[in-house]
């Protein structure tokens, strides 16, 4: 938390579904929406 406080519709996916995963990539606001879609694809997929 901290680094997606840009965007309050994405901070809550950020949180939950790439909150981590892209803290580690450094590139949460820029990507934050594109990363969210591909995460939500990825996960009705399993």
């Amino acid at each position: 938390m901290g680094k997606t406080k840009r965007d309050p519709n994405s901070v809550e996916l950020d949180n939950k579904i790439i909150g981590p995963w892209l803290n580690e990539t450094g590139a949460v606001d820029q990507t934050s929406q594109e990363y969210n879609c591909l995460r939500i694809e990825d996960k009705n997929k399993e």
